[in-house]
């Protein structure tokens, strides 16, 4: 089950942030952590959400951003390599007959 949750922030004249209201479902357990959390410190739920958000949103982007470069290279024409090469590779780390990584190959 989920609860929703409605964080709202306004800015004020110091602050030349605009913000919106956002409306989200959340898990039980994980809003009463937060209240938690609030109960505990001067942060507000505003305040926790915002400062999550901004530390998970650049590294998403980031990712994504990486995912993204990867296809892109691999589709013109970069190096690939089979799984099959990968995985025999892997598995023969640690053993007597550890083999050099997989040469790179282009399409």
């Amino acid at each position: 089950m989920t609860d929703s949750v409605s964080a709202h922030a306004e800015s004020s004249p110091e602050t030349t942030t605009e913000t919106v209201s956002l409306t989200v479902e959340l898990p039980r357990e994980l809003v009463e952590r937060l209240n938690a959390l609030v109960g505990r410190t001067q942060w507000d739920l505003a305040t926790y959400l915002t400062e999550a958000l901004s530390g998970y949103i650049p590294w998403q982007e980031r990712e994504l951003g990486a995912i993204q470069e990867a296809i892109d290279d691999l589709k013109a024409g970069g190096p690939s390599y089979s799984n099959e090469e990968v995985m025999a590779w892997i598995e023969s780390w640690g053993t007597e007959h550890e083999l050099p990584a997989p040469d790179e190959r282009t399409r």
